[in-house]
């Protein structure tokens, strides 16, 4: 029994982390009416609710372990009140208080994150998704050019944007896998040619994507962590 109760965790979690990528979601949710584009569509409404209520329960059950984050993370805290607050200034407060309360949802869904697993699983099952992403959206962009609806610019026509509406969006994806591979201890030189080929790989679709700014960001993330050492020098020499 406990081996199956781990196992769905592990499919839930897997599933609301494939679902906050965003992909194939314009397949749902026509971005080129902005009404729709704010309000959603009442599939992915009602997917969202179940997630959030089943995070809930999670969250209730994991009560003594959260509160002790919670506390250490006072501003975490303070900034999603300040979401739900700024309701009381905003142009449009219903809006405004669902948006809050996705926040306020989002958070808790971060939290149980945090809890249920340690951060090596957490980074390995993030791997996993942002990596299926991934594949998805080359063997879309591949075999299946057009079937996923774009909003991208008639200028943009030839970029990549895989499984999701927008170049920017998928070179986001490519960007945050990037730093979950980077992160990976790399103890021989295998591993680190295989590191370094996925990085060129990570490059090679982020300039597909024409995205200039996910191409900026992916280069300073790789400068970073190999900076990243040189705060283990000794205080003399760092």
């Amino acid at each position: 029994m406990r081996i199956s109760r781990l196992l769905w965790g592990d499919a839930f979690t897997l599933a609301v982390l494939f679902l906050g990528t965003g992909a194939f979601q314009s397949l749902v949710v026509d971005n080129t009416n902005p009404q729709a584009g704010a309000e959603g569509s009442p599939l992915m409404k009602v997917l969202w609710a179940v997630v959030y209520s089943v995070v809930a329960l999670r969250v209730l059950s994991q009560y003594h372990r959260i509160v002790p984050v919670v506390r250490a993370n006072k501003l975490l805290l303070f900034l999603v009140l300040f979401a739900i607050l700024s309701t009381i200034w905003s142009e449009d407060p219903a809006l405004t208080l669902r948006r809050g309360v996705a926040v306020l949802a989002t958070t808790a869904l971060g939290l149980d994150f945090a809890v249920q697993y340690p951060i090596r699983e957490q980074m390995r099952l993030l791997g996993a998704v942002l990596g299926l992403t991934i594949v998805l959206s080359i063997l879309a962009q591949v075999f299946f050019p057009g079937a996923i609806p774009t909003v991208n610019t008639p200028a943009d026509a030839d970029a990549w944007y895989g499984v999701f509406n927008q170049k920017n969006q998928f070179a986001r994806i490519v960007v945050l896998a990037t730093l979950v591979i980077l992160t990976r201890s790399r103890r021989s030189r295998r591993q680190g040619v295989i590191v370094g080929l996925l990085v060129a790989g990570a490059i090679a679709l982020v300039i597909a994507a024409k995205s200039m700014g996910g191409l900026v960001i992916l280069i300073a993330l790789v400068l970073l962590v190999e900076i990243f050492p040189a705060l283990r020098w000794k205080p003399r020499t760092r």
